[in-house]
């Protein structure tokens, strides 16, 4: 996983991004379109910290948040 395909899972976990339409064409590709702001947000002290934290922990850490 790519740090921003990351960085858009925390936005979305945190609710700094949420999603403002799903568009699918006749040959069903999907698009998805976020809208949201990221200045000023926990995401970003979050993103910082990621730089610290193995992959693997956070990917952990998703499990867990998606179990509960």
């Amino acid at each position: 996983m790519t740090p921003q395909k990351l960085a858009i899972i925390i936005a979305l976990l945190t609710d700094a991004l949420r999603v403002r339409a799903v568009l699918l064409d006749v040959d069903q590709n999907v698009e998805v379109v976020l809208q949201g702001n990221l200045k000023g947000n926990e995401v970003n002290t979050l993103l910082k910290e990621l730089n610290n934290i193995p992959l693997e922990k956070w990917l952990a850490m998703l499990q867990k948040f998606n179990k509960s």
